[in-house]
C-alpha cells in the first residue's frame, strides 16, 4: 500500500500537470474554435440555417449579421467569442441555464432569435399573429404573396422568429426531428451530458472525477473525429469545476499506463483540432475570395444580371442592373418585384414569361422587347432568361440577363428607312444566290413587283450578253469577305426597250451579299459618245493643237504626228515657235488678244516638219476658256495640194488652150465612165443568160456523171494502165471548176448590176465577221499565191448584220488595192497584208493595212471620190473605193484611210462596224 500510495503521489503531478496542459490548450484555441461549436450546436439543422439567411427578408442584415447566445432566464445576449471572456461564475450560470441561439446586429440590437418550437416562446417575438406564422415550418410552408411578404419585412423585421435552436425533449435528447431536421438515431449525445453534465453535488472522490474525465476524454476523442466542439464545451465545463471536488488522494487508484494513453490522445486530438482549424481558415478565406472575384465579375461584365425567385421577387443582381432600376446598389432592390420598379407598366409580360418559363422548364433566349427606363422612356432590350434548377429537377427561381439595344434598333431603322427611300438599287443576296431583300428602287427598274423578285438572283435579272459577268461578280464575292468589289453589267427590264446598264459596289459578309447598284446607262453612253468623238479627233484628217496662251502645245492628235514626223511625247514638249518658225512672241501675243476679242480667227502658216522640211497649213483658231483656263484650239490643214491646185490653176490660165484640151481628155474619159454603167447593166444580162444555161447543164451533166461514176469505177479493176482512173479524177475536177467558175461569174453580174444601179438594199443576215474576209480570201486564192501573204487576225465571236456578198466584196476590193500598191516592191522584198478587228465598246473595228509605198498625199482628200484612181487611166477605173464606202455606209458603218508616203510604211484602211445589238437599235430609230 506504501508503495502503491508513494506511486499515487508520484504520479498525481504527472496526471495533474496533463490535466493542466490539456485545459490551457482548450482555452487557447476556444476563442479561434467557437464558430465550430456553433455547426455543433445546429447539428443538421444548419442547411435550414442557411437557406433562413439566404432569405430575401433577412438579406437587410446579411453584411452586419453576428450570431450569439441569448440566456432564456435573463434574456442576457452574448456573443459567443466573448464567451469565455467572462468571469467562471457567469459563464457556468450561462451554460446551465437554458438558452437559444440569437442574431444581432452591429450594435448587439436583436435582429432574430432563432427558438425551439413549441418551448420558451415569446408572444412579442411572433411574426405574424393573423398569419400564424410562428416558426420555421410555419414561415417556410405556408405560401405567403408577395405582398405580404414586402409588410412582414417592412413592418416586422426586428422580431423575426425561425426554429432553429438548441434544446431538449422530454428524454433529454435534441429534440431533432422536427426541430433540427434529422432523426432519433443521428443524436450523439443527451444535451445534459453536453452543456450540464456536472451537477451541483460533487463527486465521491477525486479519483473517480479523474477516471471519468478519462473515459469520456477517451470517447470524444473518437467523437471529435466528427464533432469536436462539444468534447470542448464539456472540457471547459470540467475545468471549471469547484476546488473542492478534486481529491488528489484517489489519484493512487488510477492506471498511470491509461493516463499516458489519455495524455498522449489529448495531445493528438489537440493537433487535429489544429490542422481542422487550419483547413476551415483557408477554406472561409478562399469563399470570401471567391465571393468577391464573383462580385467584380458580375459587376464588370457589360451586360446586366439578376435572379429572382419563382414568385418574382428579386434575390440579387449585379450594379448595371440596380442603375438600371434606380438603384445605387443591388441591395436596394432585394426582395422588390417588377411592379416596385420603373418597368411596372410591363410586369403582367414579365410575370406571364416567367410563369410560362417556370412550367415548362426552358429558357427564353434573345428575346428582344420594349421596356420603360426611369426617366419615363421607352428603350429595347435583348434579354434572356433561364430557369435555376435544384437537384430534384425543381425551378428553384430564374437567372436572367439583359442589355440595352436601343441605339442598334434605331440604326437599323434607319438602315430600313434608307433602304427603302434611296433612289439607288439596293438588294441582299443569300446564300441560295436569290434575292433575301430588295428595294423600291430595283423594282422599279426591272419592272417586277418584289414577290417576283424574292424567288430569282441577280443573274437571272441579268441581260443575256452580260450573264457571264454577272455570275462571276457573285461567285467572287462569295468567294471573299468584308472585300468591296465593284463591276458594270447590263440588267434586262420590263418597261423599256434597252438594257440599263449598272454600276454595282458590294460586299459578302455573314454568307450574304450586300449590294448598291447605280444606273449608268446615260453616263455610258456619254462616255461612249466622248471616246468617239476623241478617237474621231485622234484619227482626223485634219491636224488638231491645243495651245496655251504662253504657246505651249497642251494636246496635239495622231494627224499632227504624222504631219509633222515627230514623236506624241516629244511633239508634247515643243511649242507654237518650234513648229511656226516665222511666229514670233509679239506676233503670237497679238495674235492671242485677237482671239480672245473675236473668239475665232482664220489664217495660213507654213509649218516645218522634224526634218526641217515645210508645207503650207489653213488654221481656223477658236478661243476656249474651260476650268479657269485659256486654250486656242486650232484646226490645222495641210493645203500643199490646194496650192499646187492653185498653181496647175494659174498654169492652166496662162496656158488656156493645153487647159481645154486636158479638160476635154477628162471630160469623154468622164463620159466612158459614165457610159459604163449602162454597159455593165447591158453587160450582166448578157453575161446572165449563157451563164444561166451553162449553170443548168453543169447540173444535168453531174446527174449523168453521178450515174456513170459507178460502171466507170467497176471497170477500174480491169484496166491497167489507170487511164479510167485518171479520167474519175480529172472529169470530177473539171466539173467542180466549172461549178466554181459560174458561181464566180454570178456574183460578178451581181456586183455589175450593184453599181449599174447605184447600190441597192439588199437582205441582210447575221452572221461572223470572219465569214466574208473567209470568202474574199477564197475568191483572192489565185492571186494570193503570187508572193503576198495575208494575215488575219480576226475573233470568231464577232457577229455583225450584213450582207455578205457585198461585204466579201469589201475585202476583195481593199485587198486587190494592197495587192496592186505591193507589186512594185520586188521579188524579195516581203509583201504583207494584215486583217484585224477589236471591239471597241458597242462598235468592231477592222484594219486593213499592208507594208506598201503608201497613198501619195495629193490622193489623200480623193481616195473616195467617184472614177477617181493613182494606178493611171488604163489600169483602174476609180470605182472601187466608191463602192466599198457605199456598202460600208450602207451597213451603218464609216471608212476612213492612214497612210504615209514613207516607203514600207503602208495605208490603213479603218472600217467602223456596229455590233449586232448595236445595228438592231440604230436600225430600229431609223425605221421609227
Amino acid at each position: 500500500m506504501k508503495l502503491a500510495h508513494r506511486l499515487y503521489l508520484f504520479l498525481l503531478p504527472v496526471i495533474v500537470l496533463s490535466a493542466i496542459i490539456n485545459a490551457l490548450h482548450a482555452w487557447k484555441d476556444y476563442h479561434e474554435r467557437i464558430e465550430q461549436f456553433t455547426q455543433f450546436s445546429m447539428a443538421k439543422g444548419l442547411e435550414s440555417f442557411k437557406i433562413l439567411v439566404k432569405n430575401p427578408l433577412f438579406n437587410y442584415y446579411f453584411d452586419d449579421i453576428k450570431l450569439g447566445f441569448i440566456d432564456d432566464a435573463s434574456r442576457d445576449m452574448k456573443n459567443i467569442s466573448l464567451l469565455l471572456d467572462e468571469e467562471a461564475q457567469r459563464s457556468k450560470l450561462l451554460f446551465r441555464n437554458p438558452f437559444h441561439l440569437g442574431l444581432f446586429d452591429k450594435n448587439w440590437n436583436v435582429i432574430a432569435e432563432l427558438f425551439p418550437k413549441g418551448k420558451n416562446r415569446h408572444d412579442h417575438l411572433s411574426l405574424d399573429e393573423s398569419a400564424e406564422i410562428s416558426s420555421f415550418a410555419d414561415f417556410f410552408k405556408k405560401e405567403r404573396p408577395p405582398g405580404t411578404l414586402y409588410s412582414i419585412k417592412i413592418n416586422n423585421r426586428h422580431k423575426m422568429v425561425a426554429p432553429i435552436g438548441i434544446d431538449v425533449n422530454q428524454d433529454g435528447k435534441i429534440n431533432s426531428e422536427e426541430i433540427m431536421g434529422y432523426v432519433h438515431h443521428d443524436d450523439l449525445l443527451p444535451l445534459d451530458e453536453i452543456f450540464n453534465s456536472v451537477q451541483n453535488e460533487t463527486l465521491e472522490n477525486t479519483s473517480m472525477a479523474i477516471l471519468q474525465i478519462a473515459l469520456l476524454s477517451i470517447a470524444f476523442f473518437w467523437i471529435g473525429r466528427w464533432v469536436p466542439r462539444p468534447f470542448e464545451m464539456f472540457t471547459h465545463q470540467i475545468l471549471r469545476l469547484p476546488e473542492e471536488t478534486f481529491d488528489p488522494k484517489t489519484i493512487q487508484h488510477a492506471n498511470i499506463h491509461e493516463l499516458n494513453v489519455l495524455g498522449k490522445a489529448l495531445e493528438h486530438m489537440s493537433q487535429e483540432i489544429q490542422r481542422k482549424q487550419d483547413e476551415l481558415i483557408l477554406a472561409r478565406d478562399q469563399a470570401e475570395n471567391s465571393e468577391r472575384m464573383l462580385r467584380l465579375i458580375l459587376d464588370t461584365i457589360p451586360v446586366r444580371v439578376y435572379w429572382k425567385d419563382i414568385h418574382g421577387a428579386y434575390l440579387g443582381g449585379n450594379v448595371h442592373f440596380a442603375q438600371a432600376a434606380g438603384f445605387e446598389t443591388i441591395s436596394e432592390i432585394i426582395a422588390k418585384t417588377d411592379t416596385d420598379l420603373c418597368w411596372s407598366s410591363h410586369d403582367d409580360i414579365y410575370r406571364s414569361q416567367d410563369e410560362e418559363i417556370i412550367n415548362n422548364k426552358k429558357p427564353f433566349l434573345n428575346l428582344e422587347q420594349t421596356q420603360t427606363d426611369c426617366a419615363g422612356r421607352i428603350r429595347w432590350i435583348d434579354e434572356s432568361k433561364v430557369p435555376l434548377l435544384n437537384s430534384h429537377g425543381n425551378v428553384t427561381g430564374i437567372l436572367g440577363t439583359s442589355h440595352d439595344i436601343t441605339q442598334r434598333i434605331k440604326a437599323q431603322e434607319e438602315r430600313d428607312r434608307f433602304f427603302t427611300v434611296s433612289p439607288d438599287v439596293m438588294c441582299i443576296i443569300g446564300p441560295d444566290r436569290r434575292f433575301v431583300r430588295v428595294n423600291r428602287a430595283l423594282q422599279e427598274l426591272t419592272g417586277q413587283p418584289e414577290a417576283q423578285l424574292l424567288t430569282i438572283g441577280l443573274v437571272e435579272i441579268t441581260h443575256p450578253l452580260d450573264v457571264e459577268t454577272a455570275t462571276h461578280f457573285v461567285d467572287r464575292l462569295f468567294h471573299t469577305s468584308n472585300q468591296v468589289i465593284q463591276d458594270d453589267f447590263r440588267l434586262s427590264t420590263q418597261k423599256q426597250d434597252q438594257p440599263v446598264v449598272v454600276s454595282w459596289t458590294a460586299i459578302s459578309q455573314n454568307h450574304e451579299i450586300y449590294a448598291v447598284g447605280r444606273d449608268v446607262t446615260q453616263q455610258k453612253q456619254i462616255e461612249w459618245k466622248l471616246k468617239l468623238t476623241q478617237t474621231s479627233v485622234e484619227q482626223a484628217m485634219d491636224t488638231l493643237f491645243w495651245i496655251n496662251p504662253e504657246g505651249k502645245l497642251v494636246y496635239v492628235n495622231s494627224s499632227a504626228t504624222h504631219a509633222l514626223a515627230y514623236g506624241r511625247e516629244e511633239l508634247m514638249n515643243k511649242s507654237i515657235f518650234d513648229i511656226d518658225t516665222d511666229m514670233t512672241l509679239e506676233d503670237w501675243q497679238g495674235h492671242w488678244q485677237e482671239l480672245v476679242v473675236n473668239k475665232r480667227m482664220h489664217a495660213e502658216r507654213t509649218h516645218r516638219r522634224k526634218d526641217g522640211t515645210t508645207y503650207p497649213v489653213d488654221i481656223n483658231a477658236h478661243y476656249l476658256h474651260y476650268r479657269g483656263e485659256e486654250f486656242n484650239i486650232s484646226f490645222v490643214r495641210d493645203i500643199t495640194l490646194r496650192k499646187a491646185a492653185e498653181q496647175n490653176l494659174q498654169n492652166y490660165t496662162d496656158n488656156l488652150e493645153e487647159m481645154v484640151q486636158q479638160r476635154t481628155r477628162e471630160l469623154a474619159h468622164a463620159e466612158r465612165l459614165a457610159s459604163l454603167g449602162t454597159f455593165s447593166a447591158g453587160m450582166a444580162h448578157e453575161i446572165n443568160n449563157p451563164n444561166s444555161f451553162i449553170s443548168g447543164n453543169i447540173d444535168f451533166l453531174q446527174q449523168y456523171w453521178n450515174l456513170a461514176r459507178p460502171i466507170l469505177h467497176n471497170h477500174q479493176q480491169e484496166d491497167p494502165s489507170g487511164r479510167i482512173g485518171s479520167f474519175l479524177d480529172e472529169v470530177e475536177a473539171t466539173l467542180t471548176g466549172m461549178k466554181d467558175g459560174s458561181r464566180r461569174i454570178s456574183k460578178i453580174i451581181d456586183s455589175l448590176k450593184a453599181y449599174s444601179r447605184g447600190g441597192m438594199e439588199a437582205d441582210k443576215v447575221e452572221c461572223r465577221l470572219a465569214d466574208p474576209i473567209m470568202d474574199a480570201q477564197y475568191l483572192l486564192q489565185h492571186r494570193l499565191k503570187s508572193g503576198f501573204h495575208l494575215i488575219t487576225e480576226v475573233p470568231n465571236d464577232y457577229h455583225i448584220m450584213c450582207d455578205r456578198q457585198q461585204m466579201s466584196q469589201v475585202f476583195v476590193n481593199l485587198v486587190n488595192n494592197a495587192m496592186d500598191a505591193l507589186e512594185n516592191m520586188g521579188d524579195n522584198y516581203e509583201k504583207q497584208i494584215k486583217i484585224r478587228a477589236e471591239r471597241v465598246d458597242c462598235h468592231l473595228w477592222v484594219r486593213v493595212s499592208d507594208n506598201g509605198p503608201g497613198i501619195p498625199e495629193e490622193a489623200m482628200g480623193r481616195i473616195f471620190d467617184p472614177f477617181f484612181t493613182s494606178k493611171g487611166k488604163t489600169k483602174g477605173t476609180g470605182l472601187g473605193l466608191s463602192i466599198v464606202q457605199g456598202i460600208i455606209e450602207d451597213h451603218a458603218g464609216q471608212i476612213t484611210v492612214f497612210s504615209t508616203s514613207k516607203k514600207t510604211e503602208g495605208s490603213e484602211f479603218l472600217i467602223i462596224l456596229p455590233t449586232l445589238d448595236t445595228y438592231k437599235q440604230v436600225r430600229g430609230k431609223q425605221k421609227r
